[in-house]
């Protein structure tokens, strides 16, 4: 699976090198259960100025979500059927918005996690 993951990071990297180029355009968010693991992908898609836009979010139970090929041909995917033409991406996790279902049971309640820019974690 090495090379099909390198084709997807690469092609993703690549095109948000190059900046806002107009829209439609993406973002690419991390998430997950502290600075250093992923297991959380959030792209939004705007297709205009002042777009409400649409979202797809991916997560995986084990891993790193940005070194999986599975979800990062899919996200490929979802960004190219869109016809995107600029794509924001940042490597940074950003923290760890808790969702219900996904990181705990329904009906629990839990603090999120947000981490600053040196990795700190953050309760709010």
């Amino acid at each position: 699976m090495g090379a099909k993951l390198d084709f997807y990071q690469t092609a993703l990297k690549k095109r948000a090198k190059k900046g806002f180029q107009g829209y439609p355009a993406a973002t690419i968010l991390y998430y997950g259960p502290d600075d250093r693991q992923a297991t959380k992908m959030a792209v939004g898609i705007t297709r205009y100025d002042d777009d409400d836009g649409e979202m797809n979010r991916w997560h995986v139970h084990t891993g790193d979500i940005r070194r999986n090929a599975t979800v990062l041909e899919a996200v490929f995917r979802f960004i190219q059927a869109r016809h995107v033409v600029s794509l924001l991406m940042r490597e940074e996790i950003l923290g760890c918005p808790h969702e219900e279902g996904v990181d705990y049971p329904e009906a629990k309640a839990v603090r999120p996690v947000h981490f600053g820019l040196a990795g700190n974690a953050l309760s709010v």
